[in-house]
């Protein structure tokens, strides 16, 4: 298992940090409310400030970052290198999933309630970040790039790591019967993750239902590092967009490998 700590705090910066020290490299990131500048606001849902900061902290340029146009579905965007040796940066495709084997590039996803889920193998160079909200979930994202990262790069389930960031949790995270039908018509064993309330509601277990698919792919669950804190409860760490509405900024994951 690769040795992290969760909170890291520089001076007014914090945020989230994972490393593990094998043959990849790997590190990954996450924001928190902390380390926001004047203005940041005006430009939370972009790169504020704080991201900017932690990326450079962590050794890395932030304009190599590379970006997706969010969309909760199930599109997988794979990141290779141009034929001047490059690689594209920004945003460079319409999904919520990426996907690499190249080194020294920061694939990142924004969050605001949704359960942000990075992927690596000890034994292939591909990493994935996947953006995992209740409509993506349900389209099978995780099983789909974990499909795709077998395909593209010898990835091995069984000796891969997962980390599952903090999102909203199942005590908040109440949803229609739509929801609950989309899941249980859908997927096996789906029912586990939903809870019944009396007006016909459903709380739903979305860490729940996502550590089940990363099981069922063949994950061990020894290999997954679960930071359960609930981005709606935690109002002192994050925004939620269920409590805050449209006005809530992003929480930013980042996976790099070496």
């Amino acid at each position: 298992m690769p040795e992290y700590n969760y909170l890291k705090i520089i001076d007014d910066l914090g945020y989230f940090e994972i490393k593990d020290q094998g043959r990849q490299g790997v590190t990954i990131w996450f924001t928190t409310r902390f380390g926001h500048q004047p203005g940041d606001l005006e430009h939370i849902k972009e790169f504020p400030q704080n991201f900017l900061n932690m990326m450079q902290a962590g050794g890395v340029d932030p304009e190599k970052r590379v970006v997706l146009k969010q969309v909760h579905g199930n599109g997988i965007v794979q990141v290779n290198r141009l034929e001047d040796g490059s690689h594209l940066s920004g945003i460079i495709g319409i999904g919520d999933a990426l996907i690499t084997d190249l080194p020294d590039v920061p694939i990142v996803i924004k969050v605001a309630d949704c359960l942000s889920i990075q992927l690596w193998d000890e034994k292939s160079d591909g990493i994935a970040n996947i953006h995992c909200g209740w409509r993506s979930g349900a389209k099978n994202i995780i099983t789909l790039t974990l499909t795709k990262l077998q395909k593209f790069y010898g990835f091995n389930p069984e000796t891969a790591h997962a980390v599952l960031m903090p999102a909203i949790g199942k005590d908040n995270y109440q949803v229609g019967q739509d929801v609950f039908k989309e899941y249980t018509e859908n997927i096996d064993g789906m029912e586990d993750f939903f809870s019944e309330n009396n007006d016909g509601t459903f709380m739903f277990d979305l860490r729940g239902m996502a550590k089940e698919m990363l099981l069922r792919a063949g994950l061990k669950k020894e290999n997954n590092i679960d930071i359960d804190l609930c981005t709606f409860e935690r109002h002192d760490l994050f925004y939620s967009y269920r409590r805050e509405g449209s006005s809530a900024g992003r929480m930013f994951a980042v996976i790099i490998r070496k």
